[in-house]
């Protein structure tokens, strides 16, 4: 490691040599271009004044007489003459704060590593951050930034997070190997024991902050996931995308969509090993002979490809909400009306078939999520996911989850929830013949109080014209009641930003094939807006169950509209509030 000088920025200002420890009398620019490889100096000393420790040569002042033999031996003449004694740079080694680096206001100077201590790194640490110049923060708090770099366009997800240096990169694989031969379970003061017993074997002199440093770095290799634990703790994130060894980390930010961050995975076989540290607990790995994976884990949903089926490592986290969202939330985002959703609220309990229509990450399942918090919590409910992201706060509730590597099918489980007695079904999403038609025959046969799922369609039209070209006859479609459209899109206001609306609620009819609307999305006011909702089959439905007549619909959508757009402590607090309603 050494010290660079961008001459382009440099403006011989100076402050970088005023700050240097190293040269309170004389100043020199020579003092930073120490960049041998030989290092002659070390053997030139005969007071042995000049020693290396942690990879750095420095020179102990104490021990210096002045003599200029080592002087005599340095190619690039780094090392200056002060009063009866020579110094030379050492990277400011016992405080780890490089204060020219921080003096300078061009940002001229900065940390390099030659290519083999490159390859070290990544070898052992598998990831680096790249150096941007940063012009100006837009977000951030003590864990992340959003920023505008120099030379880009589009602003950047950057980490706080320092470079691992060479050395702390040998200390960090010495200390992971000790502790993997030591057999023992992880915890704090196991690690301290390695490092402090490396340490004094190798006289390697650590600060506080590097010893803190470093454990952080092994627990996240031992406990998590390396480097990527800065990135599935933040809870602006949606989802985390390692495209391969070559590329930065993309993240998807709630309020600004894809970023590209400051951090790179730039060792494949790491790429590997994370995907199958993740997997481990369900039994699984990608391999050769199965090159792709589809699992959920703590962390999420995540998608997994290696060669030959992906041009290299590739690794997709899609983060799971801890909490589902309140209809208070989705209100105060504007992704739906409180009116529309009391309606909507009704309909539930009216045990309507239900489809919620929409295209990829416009928020569908989050919707499908806070729907059940309108059914009672005594009901025994069914679910059937791929990959299980759906939350419920029922206690009755069984979920069944599509394993491929058994050869476990979705429209296998949908025919199971036949037999097991249900009041309500949630299928995660349908995407074949196959499973619309098992789907389809849960809502004919009169499965409990109504099937629920998701499924990828633009409007409400759309999703029926595409069940019918899945095998769904016309008179079939006629068990659906309820066709619920969401979608995401990027509006371009102020800068580009990215929307998701419920777009459309409609009726499907049961004389004919066709939709009615009962609420259509107003772009001008950028709300929902509702249509003639009188003498449709929902309306009908909904005041024969409540022996409403139209005054005491419109009374009891004002009174859960109210409620609706209540702030809850929490979804527990509103699922709870829910059902004294219902219970009425």
């Amino acid at each position: 490691m050494r010290l660079a000088i961008d001459q382009s920025r440099c403006t011989k200002c100076g402050k970088c040599l005023e700050a240097c420890p190293k040269l309170p009398y004389k100043k020199d620019y020579k003092i930073f271009d120490c960049s041998c490889q030989d290092r002659k100096c070390l053997y030139s000393c005969p007071r042995d004044a000049i020693f290396e420790t942690n990879g750095i040569v420095t020179i102990d002042k104490k021990k210096c007489n002045g003599c200029g033999d080592c002087l005599k031996v340095c190619e690039r003449k780094a090392i200056v003459r002060q009063i009866n004694y020579f110094s030379k740079c050492d990277l400011c080694f016992e405080s780890g704060k490089r204060k020219c680096v921080e003096a300078c206001p061009e940002k001229a100077i900065s940390l390099e590593h030659d290519e083999f201590e490159k390859e070290r790194i990544r070898e052992i640490i598998g990831w680096r951050k790249i150096k941007y110049d940063i012009e100006k923060e837009l977000e951030g708090n003590d864990g992340f930034q959003i920023v505008r770099v120099r030379g880009k366009e589009e602003p950047v997800f950057s980490i706080r997070i320092r470079e691992i240096g060479y050395d702390e990169a040998l200390l960090i694989s010495k200390v992971l190997e000790e502790f993997r031969d030591s057999s023992d379970d992880y915890d704090e003061k196991t690690i301290v024991e390695i490092i402090d017993s490396y340490c004094a074997r190798n006289d390697i002199v650590l600060s506080k902050e590097e010893r803190e440093f470093i454990n952080s770095q092994v627990r996240k290799e031992v406990l998590g996931y390396s480097v990527l634990d800065d990135f599935v703790g933040k809870s602006c994130l949606e989802e985390i995308a390692v495209l391969n060894e070559n590329s930065p980390i993309y993240v998807y930010h709630k309020s600004f969509g894809w970023l590209e961050s400051d951090i790179q995975i730039e060792n494949g076989k790491k790429i590997v090993d994370l995907i199958n540290k993740m997997s481990r607990g369900l039994g699984r790995r990608v391999t050769l002979q199965r090159p792709k994976l589809n699992a959920d884990i703590k962390l999420g949903r995540i998608h997994a490809a290696i060669s030959p089926i992906a041009s290299g490592a590739t690794l997709t986290i899609r983060k799971f909400n801890k909490e589902p969202f309140t209809p208070y939330d989705l209100i105060s985002n504007k992704t739906v009306t409180s009116e529309a959703l009391a309606f909507l609220w009704l309909a539930v309990q009216c045990d309507f078939n239900m489809l919620i229509c929409g295209n990829t990450g416009s928020g569908k399942t989050s919707t499908l999520n806070t729907l059940f918090s309108f059914v009672p919590k005594n009901e025994r409910i069914i679910v059937i996911e791929e990959t299980p992201e759906i939350v419920l706060p029922h206690k009755h509730q069984v979920k069944l989850v599509v394993n491929e590597d058994l050869k476990i099918k979705f429209e296998e489980l949908i025919t199971d929830t036949l037999r097991m007695r249900p009041d309500r079904i949630i299928v995660g999403e349908v995407r074949s013949a196959e499973e619309s038609k098992a789907l389809i025959n849960t809502m004919l046969a009169g499965q409990g109080k109504g099937s629920f799922s998701t499924f990828h369609a633009q409007n409400g039209r759309e999703a029926l014209i595409r069940l019918k070209s899945l095998g769904i006859s016309e008179a079939d479609l006629c068990s659906l009641d309820i066709i619920v459209v969401q979608r995401r899109w990027t509006r371009y206001r102020n800068g580009p930003e990215d929307v998701r609306r419920i777009i459309e609620i409609d009726a499907v009819r049961k004389d004919k094939p066709g939709i009615v609307k009962l609420f259509e999305y107003d772009q001008k006011k950028d709300c929902l807006k509702r249509k003639d909702i009188y003498g449709t089959e929902p309306f009908k439905k909904i005041c024969f169950n409540f022996s409403f007549g139209k005054k005491k619909f419109e009374q009891e959508l004002k009174e859960r509209m109210k409620l609706l757009e209540s702030r809850p402590a929490s979804f527990e607090d509103f699922f709870q509030s829910s059902n004294k309603v219902m219970g009425k």
